[in-house]
């Protein structure tokens, strides 16, 4: 019984061992692009821009993990007279991603949902050069549920594209889209 133990337990590690050597396993990216509001968010607040970086570790072939930094900038639709007036939201996530991260495949598509907190600041509006409304800010807990895609460039270096629908919890709806391509690094 205890050898039948012994070679189950090398076999384990032995699969183990040669199963991991076909996946990454560590990764950390970075881009950015363009957010849309959606809900009572887009009734005040334009089309932003997004700047994101995370990074991850890859657990099993298909589920990985990661933390998530994001910063979110929305102008004020109403223009003229005003200035200054602006959305902006920086997300702190971790999130669960369910996908290929197989090291040979050359296109990867993942889902992922995460949770985490939202940093969330309106700046000073000034009327004609004098100011009109006091910024404030808070931070809010919210979610996020979404997916993309990675296309194998090198070894080390895949580009990828992905989009996530942003709630977050608090008074009315301050949802967002943010659409973003970037870069990932493989180590």
């Amino acid at each position: 019984m205890k050898h039948i133990l012994i070679v189950t337990l090398f076999l384990a590690s032995f699969a183990f061992t040669s199963f991991s050597q076909n996946y990454e396993k560590t990764f950390v990216s970075a881009g950015g692009v363009i957010t849309i509001p959606v809900g009572d968010v887009s009734e005040a607040w334009g089309v932003g821009f997004n700047f994101h970086g995370n990074a991850g570790y890859v657990f099993h072939p298909n589920i990985a993990a990661r933390v998530d930094l994001q910063y979110n900038t929305f102008p004020y639709k109403e223009s003229g007279d005003y200035s200054g007036y602006s959305l902006k939201s920086t997300s702190i996530m971790g999130d669960i991603m369910v996908g290929k991260f197989d090291k040979a495949a050359t296109i990867k598509p993942y889902g992922l949902v995460g949770m985490g907190l939202y940093l969330n600041s309106v700046s000073d509006m000034k009327y004609q050069g004098v100011t009109y409304y006091r910024g404030a800010s808070e931070t809010n807990f919210g979610m996020k549920v979404g997916g993309g895609v990675a296309f194998k460039v090198s070894p080390k270096l895949n580009l990828f594209g992905e989009t996530s629908f942003n709630m977050i919890f608090g008074e009315g709806t301050a949802n967002y889209l943010p659409l973003k391509v970037g870069a990932t690094l493989n180590f």
